[in-house]
C-alpha cells in the first residue's frame, strides 16, 4: 500500500461488509458468534501424514476452513489450479495491495526433523469484495498503460571517412620505415 492509501475508508468498508455479512450468512454469524470449540479437533492424517483441525458433523470428520475478512497487506499469491465455477476466475497479478478480500484457509501441522513439528496456513480461496479503495490511491500499478510514439531512428553518421582512416595509416607506416 502506498502513502495515499486512505485506511480509514479501508476501515470504514471493511466494517460495512464484516456487519452486512453477519446479517446475510448463517454460517458466518454461527462460526463467530456461537462457535463451539468441541465441535472442532485436531487429527492424524495419513496422505500426506499430517495433523488437521477437523470439525465433526453427522458421523464424520471434515477439514475445517475458517474465513477472513481483511485488506490484503501484501500480494504474493499461489498460482489458480481450479476455481468453484460460481464465481470469476482472477489471476493472482489482478490482486493488489489494499483490496478488501476474504481468505480461506485451513491449518496443517507437520512433523520436520528432529521432533520439531511446523503449523502451515494453507490458502484454500481469495475472494475479492471491494478494490475500490485502492483503486483511488494512484498506485502506478491502477494506472493505464501510455503508448509512447514509436521512436524516430536516427542516422548516425561515421566520424572517420575510410580515406582519412588510410592516409593517417600511410603516414604511420612511413614514419615506421624510416626509424
Amino acid at each position: 500500500m502506498n502513502s495515499s492509501y486512505n485506511k480509514d475508508v479501508a476501515v470504514t468498508a471493511l466494517e460495512e461488509i464484516y456487519q452486512g455479512r453477519m446479517k446475510e450468512d448463517e454460517q458466518l454469524r454461527t462460526f463467530l458468534v456461537d462457535a463451539e470449540l468441541s465441535d472442532y479437533r485436531v487429527q492424524l492424517s495419513n496422505n500426506p501424514p499430517c495433523w488437521r483441525v477437523v470439525k465433526d458433523k453427522d458421523d464424520e470428520a471434515y477439514e475445517a476452513y475458517f474465513r477472513v475478512v481483511g485488506i490484503l497487506a501484501l500480494s504474493d499469491l499461489p498460482p489458480v489450479k481450479r476455481a468453484n465455477p460460481q464465481f470469476v476466475k482472477l489471476l493472482p497479478q489482478e490482486f493488489r495491495p489494499g483490496d478488501i478480500v476474504e481468505a480461506t484457509v485451513s491449518f496443517v501441522v507437520v512433523k520436520g526433523k528432529n521432533d520439531v513439528h511446523h503449523m502451515f496456513g494453507i490458502l484454500r480461496g481469495l475472494c475479492l469484495l471491494d478494490p475500490t479503495v485502492r483503486q483511488g490511491t494512484g498506485d502506478p500499478a491502477d494506472l493505464p498503460i501510455k503508448v509512447v510514439e514509436k521512436p524516430i531512428r536516427v542516422k548516425r553518421k561515421n566520424i572517420y571517412e575510410e580515406e582519412e582512416v588510410e592516409k593517417t595509416m600511410r603516414r604511420k607506416l612511413s614514419i615506421s620505415d624510416s626509424h
